[in-house]
């Protein structure tokens, strides 16, 4: 598709958002290097699994001790393996600002229902903080029974080979402590190397072991909350294109996609398996196939993924029955807009912004509620300082959780429309597409050729409204954009409550008040254009779809045009159209006698369609008349106001008929280029008359016709038809209700003096 030689067309494609209020940090975002088409980053997955023997497995002698600690389900997790390209292309939607992924249907995210239902660890009690700066190896000389040497323990990190070479091996006859102790050091190997992975990987802090000392006691933290809220840490910090790898607990990222967004998962999901968490379905053997490892094949789904397949609510009633109790204990917290608190990482969960993923309208979100000054904070030089104290303010909101809780919105039926307040809202705040290859769809190839060819000087004088409407239709069903062209525009419901971003004067002089992005390099998006390829001959395009439409067909202004009209199908936007979806029959009664008659290959090629009007009585019939391969001419209605047939396959010639037509006797005769504008541009009944060659044309016709037609519509056949073949068809129609009247019917030449049988 192209211009002229004289100028050039582009399509710009603009990288978003249009409004930056909320995606503030875009200029410094992964994503807008991946639009710059900057060098391909693959995240590594930062983990280092706790084995048993050399074998990926858990001692059974631990298990009781691991149920009672809380850690039962979730550490068996551990062993699901990660697809790297998978977590790089979400990273890549994730957004620091909000805490949600935005994808082309609107904000979702990981909250802590996901956690719950997905991992089987509990997200509700006492936040995951503690003291600093205790004596670290006299905790574990306590705990572990096992004093670290100097140079075994760095501050309070110790290495995760360290715990395997102690803590190798459970005998039958080892005593309950030293069990215990073993549970411990499996802890914080699972700890290390998994849940709460530093930028190592290969070390674990031994200040979890103030949390392990009592099993019991351990179960009342809220441990889920802690590895969410670090996980969004770790998101966050990935945002940054410098960033290559990425830690946390990414199992739980991977299984939020899987279960939310089937395109991304396994080509199999395996069943629930009852009384466990939701993930463990695919510790099942044989579903360890984490699928593609291409991080632009996974851009690109998300890039084109269509608002019907994100699953809102993946986890029905039949689902929640299924779970274990540990599951839905302490779900109030799933609808909390508070702080997640894991020691000096506090990241706010934010479900008022994603609450179609718990089954409610989704109003205009507010501002986010992460304050930017402590979106960075590390523990570097606090190793001294009281974190209870200094972040006092958003333990005691953690511990109020229940008043910070959603309101409870209308529930959303069905998919949000693309019209919604929101949508209108959001697509003005995203980035929509990450990669412009992908936004390139938007073009649709052929079907905008078309339309540039009809907007063209040689083009623009062959069409009319009516000729328009299937090319509109077309591109609305190539694009899969039905839904937001045609539904109405609703409003939800107005945001009821507050939740405005606080701000805590805090460490003054501490640089990293200055936020997460501090360190980040600022990069601007480039001007993306695509410059159309030129056609030769001087002009946009010669559609094959006109082409195929002897009466559309122009003068080509070139020589040695040749159009091949003997195909049975049309092709549109490489799409093949198929005439009609009934299956006529291929032999009437009268064919069984005297054997079948030569069906032209193209017969829809060989006719124009018209709509004639003798009078308002009539206005809802149409003729169709064949057009003549010779070059005479005739008039289409003469003085006494009868029809003659076309002459002429130009679409110059047929203009000029209907204007002559409306000279002699005023008569509203129009034209008609597809079957299906011919039978919608009359009012409902329709009468409509054939006029065409007897036998197989008029059965090829009829068949056309039949799937734009509605019940008490009437064909009426000019033929002069055998009178068993007036019957067959009248038979054949009545199934859809349709009538049909046959003009001439013949009973034999023996029969012509007497009555029709």
């Amino acid at each position: 598709m192209a211009s002229s030689s004289s100028s050039s067309s582009h399509i710009n494609i603009k990288s978003g958002p249009i409004d930056t209020d909320v995606l503030w940090m875009q200029p410094k975002h992964v994503s807008e290097h991946v639009w710059n088409g900057e060098e391909e980053r693959k995240l590594h997955i930062r983990r280092a699994i706790p084995t048993y023997q050399g074998e990926e497995q858990i001692p059974e002698q631990i298990f009781p001790f691991l149920q009672q600690s809380g850690f039962g389900w979730i550490i068996k997790m551990g062993y699901l393996k990660i697809n790297a390209s998978l977590i790089s292309a979400l990273i890549e939607r994730w957004r620091p600002e909000t805490h949600t992924f935005h994808m082309r249907c609107g904000e979702c995210t990981i909250t802590l229902q996901d956690v719950s239902v997905l991992l089987g660890i509990s997200v509700d009690g006492l936040p995951l903080i503690g003291p600093t700066n205790l004596d670290w190896a006299d905790l574990c000389e306590e705990l572990l029974g096992v004093r670290p040497q100097e140079g075994e323990i760095k501050s309070n990190v110790i290495k995760l080979s360290w715990l395997a070479h102690h803590f190798d091996q459970i005998n039958n006859d080892d005593d309950e402590e030293q069990v215990r102790r073993f549970v411990r050091a499996w802890i914080l190997r699972f700890i290390g190397g998994v849940l709460f992975v530093d930028k190592t990987s290969n070390r674990v802090s031994v200040r979890y072991l103030q949390f392990l000392r009592d099993f019991e006691e351990c179960g009342r933290y809220a441990w889920g909350a802690a590895a969410l809220g670090f996980l969004y840490r770790e998101m966050c910090s990935a945002t940054d294109y410098k960033t290559k790898s990425i830690g946390g607990m990414c199992i739980l990222l991977q299984l939020w996609a899987w279960e939310r967004c089937p395109t991304l998962a396994p080509k199999r999901t395996p069943s629930q398996i009852e009384n466990t968490p939701l993930g463990h379905r695919w510790l099942r053997r044989g579903n360890q196939h984490i699928g593609n490892d291409d991080v632009k094949v996974f851009r690109r789904k998300l890039d084109i993924m269509k608002h019907h397949e994100c699953l809102w609510e993946p986890y029905s009633s039949t689902v929640i029955s299924l779970l274990p109790l540990v599951c839905l204990v302490g779900s109030i917290a799933w609808y909390a807009v508070v702080p997640l608190i894991y020691f000096q990482v506090i990241e706010w969960h934010q479900p008022d912004r994603v609450l179609r993923q718990f089954g409610m309208q989704q109003p205009v979100p507010e501002s986010p509620s992460q304050p930017l000054n402590i979106h960075g904070i590390t523990l570097k030089g606090k190793h001294d300082e009281n974190l209870g104290q200094l972040f006092a303010p958003m333990i005691q909101q953690w511990n109020n959780r229940h008043a910070f809780r959603v309101d409870a919105y209308p529930r959303q039926e069905g998919l949000l429309s693309f019209n919604s307040d929101y949508m209108v809202w959001y697509r003005r705040k995203t980035k929509m597409f990450v990669d412009p290859e992908n936004a390139k769809t938007a073009t649709l190839a052929e079907v905008v050729e078309t339309l540039q060819y009809m907007l063209s000087p040689q083009g623009r004088n062959t069409w009319t409204v009516d000729d328009l409407v299937p090319y509109v239709e077309k591109i609305t069903i190539l694009s899969e954009e039905q839904e937001r062209v045609t539904e109405l525009v609703s409003h939800g419901p107005a945001s009821k409550r507050q939740f405005p971003a606080q701000q805590f004067h805090m460490l003054q002089s501490s640089i990293e008040t200055q936020g997460i992005d501090r360190r980040r390099d600022t990069v601007q998006a480039k001007e993306y254009s695509q410059q159309m390829a030129e056609r030769g001959h001087g002009m946009y395009y010669t559609p094959q779809t006109f082409a195929e439409y002897p009466t559309q067909m122009y003068q080509y202004p070139f020589q040695s045009h040749y159009t091949d009209t003997s195909a049975s199908q049309q092709s549109f936007g490489g799409v093949a159209e198929t005439q009609t979806h009934f299956s006529w029959p291929t032999m009437t009664p009268s064919q069984q006698y005297h054997g079948p008659n030569s069906t032209p290959n193209a017969l829809l090629s060989r006719h124009s369609y018209w709509r004639f009007r003798l009078s308002p009585a009539v206005a809802n019939g149409g003729i169709l008349v064949p057009a003549i391969a010779s070059g005479g001419t005739s008039s289409p209605a003469d003085s006494n106001g009868g029809i003659h047939t076309l002459t002429n396959k130009t679409i110059t010639l047929e203009v000029e008929i209907v204007d002559c037509a409306h000279n002699k006797g005023s008569l509203p005769l129009t034209g008609q280029y597809t079957p299906r504008n011919f039978i919608i541009s009359f009012q409902r009944p329709r009468s409509v008359i054939i006029l065409v060659k007897a036998s197989a044309p008029v059965d090829h016709t009829i068949a056309t016709f039949f799937d734009h037609l509605d019940p008490d519509d009437c064909i009426i056949d000019d033929d002069n038809k055998w009178y068993e073949n007036i019957e067959y068809y009248m038979n054949l129609v009545a199934d859809k209700g349709l009538l049909y009247l046959g003009m001439g019917v013949s009973s034999g030449k023996d029969n012509a003096c007497h009555d029709p049988p």
